[in-house]
């Protein structure tokens, strides 16, 4: 698999949708050498298909860190979320109830992004 195929997976919840690709090229270039993710993981995740991969969880957070979806802290920040679901779905009610059914925090960072972005992509019809 190519970088590109792989960066598609990595907007499985549209949260790098105002990056650039070069952005997009580089934080997922960091992220993949700082976890060490399997390709096949990543790729997975495209067709919503989330492997319980610690290495995957690490990559999904790196990414979410970086582009402003969860903070040092590991919190969510709702406000970034909400603006990049309502690029997806234009129904504000829809999004809220998204945010309200998905966010919901783990024991770790890392198992929080991986839940909000399996239950995210399960919801997004």
């Amino acid at each position: 698999m190519n970088t590109i195929s792989l960066l598609l997976c990595i907007i499985f919840i549209s949260v790098a949708h105002s990056l650039t690709q070069e952005e997009k090229g580089s934080i997922h270039d960091e992220c993949f050498l700082q976890t060490g993710v399997h390709e096949d993981n990543a790729a997975k995740a495209l067709d919503d298909e989330f492997v319980d991969d610690p290495k995957l969880k690490l990559y999904i957070l790196c990414f979410a860190k970086k582009v402003g979806l969860m903070n040092d802290s590991g919190e969510i920040q709702l406000d970034v979320l909400r603006v990049k679901l309502s690029g997806m779905i234009s129904d504000e009610a829809k999004v809220e109830e998204m945010i309200a059914k998905c966010v919901v925090q783990k024991s770790t960072p890392e198992e929080t992004i991986f839940e909000v972005s399996r239950c995210i992509h399960g919801n997004d019809s």
